[in-house]
């Protein structure tokens, strides 16, 4: 595939995934060993005299989780429009459905305080599966709620309830998760909702085109979620945030289905389009969705700078923007200061397995002792490098008083500026 970093094996089925937290179970997080010299630092940096409390996630059987108040009869007929092995209501399913990724949904589930949960979950594989349901939720007082990836931070897939429901219920769109249709020549892509990121990619990829949609919870998030919450990615500075993005979109409602005209554009309004990204699943559930596609790059180049402040790094972002074509830069991230200082914590805490002996070893082979030294400056007879420099010997080898030349030495010496001879 063409984009290496992304993990395209990734197993999507309910039992795979976290009920607790982010991601698989079989994917652990890479600096887990560092993570108790992280926590110590942490806890230094945020003034925790006595170090930050250890608050272990309770074990599933021990969280205060009601009983289904679906009835029996309910339950069974639930079972008869999707299958009995796509109903649920074990106290995992139930669990994993019933919240988001949030701060705020985590510390509620870490310290026991989740109090809105699913009755049942259900999985329906098609379009009339869905209107059933709907016909089935409205006479059992039942709210529909869709969920995708479950990466909601913003409160999503809350199971919220109208003052006469008697119950949530549900709405897994993950079944439906198939290319439909490609469309090389409008380079239009027709998708059921249900499919995660990865999964867009690998199909897309073995046509020689991308999406171009990487949200930072483009792994276990889904395209129907990402029109939903009318969402960004890191390359939206290139190819447009997910409203841009789409091109046509179907919706099934208690009130019957909805389908935006398949265009590469129109000039019809109001559009369509417009008014159900971002609806966050209020006026039903998002189908199948056509979306724009682009070539594949030939090639992608990642690069790092760093800047003597905060300002003067907003400026160059303002620059660039106004500038985009000439650039060719489809992502540009600006850090502040204390997460550029956030990513030197992590690495040292990450040192008997990282990269931080290498280097401090390399400087020493050179004569150059990282505990002693301060005040060094980094430069480069090309500029290039310089920046790369600076974060080796102050961030990871954690040299004090490190200082960085931007400009090139070759422009340095040409402007006739003084140089002094080293020790032969």
């Amino acid at each position: 595939m063409h984009y290496t970093e992304i993990r395209y094996d990734n197993d999507y089925s309910p039992a795979q995934l976290r009920w607790n937290g982010w991601g698989a179970v079989s994917h652990e997080w890479k600096h887990v060993a560092a993570l108790p010299e992280l926590r110590r630092m942490l806890g230094d940096l945020l003034g925790a005299v006595d170090g930050l409390p250890d608050t272990p996630c309770p074990a599933l059987e021990d969280l205060r989780l009601p009983a289904s108040r679906l009835k029996p009869a309910e339950l069974k007929a639930l079972s008869g429009i999707v299958g009995s092995s796509h109903c649920h209501t074990d106290r995992r399913m139930r669990v994993q459905h019933s919240h988001g990724q949030s701060y705020a949904d985590l510390m509620r589930l870490r310290t026991n305080q989740l109090k809105s949960w699913r009755d049942a979950g259900v999985g329906p594989g098609n379009d009339g599966l869905r209107m059933k349901l709907f016909g089935g939720s409205r006479m059992w007082r039942v709210a529909l709620v869709p969920f995708g990836g479950g990466s909601s931070v913003v409160g999503g897939v809350d199971a919220k309830r109208g003052r006469k429901q008697r119950a949530v219920v549900t709405v897994n769109l993950t079944r439906m998760n198939a290319l439909l249709e490609i469309n090389e020549e409008s380079r239009l892509a027709r998708f059921q909702a249900g499919i995660f990121g990865p999964q867009i990619e690998a199909a897309l990829n073995e046509h020689g085109f991308t999406l171009g949609h990487f949200p930072q919870s483009f792994e276990h998030s889904t395209l129907g979620g990402w029109i939903a919450a009318r969402s960004g990615g890191q390359q939206s500075n290139q190819y447009g945030k997910i409203e841009k993005i789409l091109s046509a979109v179907r919706l099934v409602s208690p009130a019957g289905a909805l389908e935006t005209i398949r265009v590469p554009a129109q000039a019809a309004g109001p559009d369509w389009n417009e008014i159900i990204a971002g609806s966050e699943g209020a006026l039903g559930l998002i189908t199948e969705a056509t979306v724009k596609i682009h070539r594949l790059p030939e090639t992608r180049r990642y690069f790092a700078m760093f800047f003597p402040s905060f300002e003067q790094g907003t400026q160059f972002v303002r620059e660039v923007s106004a500038k985009h074509a000439p650039y060719g830069l489809s992502m540009v991230r600006l850090s502040a200061a204390e997460e550029t200082g956030m990513l030197g914590l992590r690495s040292r805490a990450a040192e008997p397995r990282g990269l931080i002996k290498p280097v401090k070893a390399a400087l020493l082979a050179i004569g150059f002792d990282p505990a002693k030294a301060s005040g060094a400056v980094s430069f480069c007879n090309t500029g290039h490098w310089a920046a790369t420099n600076w974060f080796a010997l102050s961030e990871m080898a954690g040299v004090k008083g490190v200082r960085l030349y931007p400009e090139s030495m070759v422009g340095w010496t040409g402007a006739g500026l003084p140089v002094a001879k080293g020790a032969k």
